[in-house]
This record gives structure tokens, C-alpha cells and sequence, in this order.
């Protein structure tokens, strides 16, 4: 699977480094943090940071202290990144969302829909131009 997805991405600019990886983290505090970031409109921002942080720095994103740092690097406040990471607050509405996706047949990373297609895991540029291609023809009358 790791070679599948440094296929897919050599062309696109994203460095993957899994020789950096040192654990498989659990993610429920970076899933958590990302909802934290969400409430102050800042959900994008923070995912981005943290699979950044991840997949091309190698850095640990189960430690309470490396999410309070990119917490502060996307503009959140130290603190209340902290104190909110050693609470309990955001599980149950993380666990809701979970529950949700796995509903709706999602059980990875990215899922896309688009059109009537759904596009799941790293997929090539390819993949997206004739999805998003298929989807235009799906919409066009013939």
C-alpha cells in the first residue's frame, strides 16, 4: 500500500517520507484537535498541518505536545489546544462522526465522491482528471 501511494503521488508534490515514520499512531487526538480547530473555523488548516506533520516530517502526532505546537502554528491558542488535548471533550462527537462515515460505507481515506463515482485512497492525478471527466459526461444532456 506504501508503494501504491508513493506511485501515485511522485508527481504531485507530496513528499511522503515513511522512512520517518518511527510508530502507527492511534489518531483519535488528531481527529479531535482537527474538530477543536473546526469550532474556530480552522479544520482544513489543522488536518493539513498535522498530515504534514506526519507523512513528510516523520513527526510523532500522538503526543499532546506536538499537536499543541501545530495547534499554534495554524493560529490556535497554546493553551486551549493543550487543556482541550488532556480532556475528554470531543470523543463522543468524534466516535458520532465515525459511526456516521462507517453508515455511509467509509472505511478510508480520502473518499471522494464525485459524480456517481467514489474515489477512495492516494489515486493519481489520472484518476481524478477522468473521474471529474465521467462526472461532467454524466451531467451533459446527450
Amino acid at each position: 500500500m506504501d508503494a501504491n501511494t508513493l506511485q501515485a503521488t511522485q508527481n504531485d508534490g507530496i513528499g511522503f517520507r515513511y522512512d520517518l515514520m518511527t510508530v502507527t499512531p492511534n489518531t483519535l487526538k488528531a481527529h479531535r484537535l482537527t474538530w477543536f480547530a473546526g469550532q474556530q473555523g480552522k479544520a482544513t488548516a489543522m488536518a493539513e498541518r498535522i498530515l504534514n506533520a506526519y507523512f513528510t516530517e516523520g513527526q510523532n502526532i500522538v503526543e499532546v505536545q506536538v499537536l499543541t505546537d501545530l495547534a499554534t502554528e495554524v493560529g490556535l491558542d497554546a493553551e486551549a489546544a493543550k487543556t482541550f488535548l488532556l480532556s475528554d471533550i470531543g470523543i463522543q462527537e468524534i466516535r458520532n462522526l465515525e459511526q456516521q462515515a462507517i453508515a455511509q460505507g467509509i472505511h478510508g481515506v480520502p473518499h471522494i465522491r464525485i459524480g456517481q463515482t467514489v474515489v477512495s485512497g492516494a489515486q493519481s492525478i489520472e484518476v481524478f482528471l477522468n473521474t471529474l471527466q465521467n462526472a461532467m459526461a454524466e451531467l451533459s444532456p446527450a
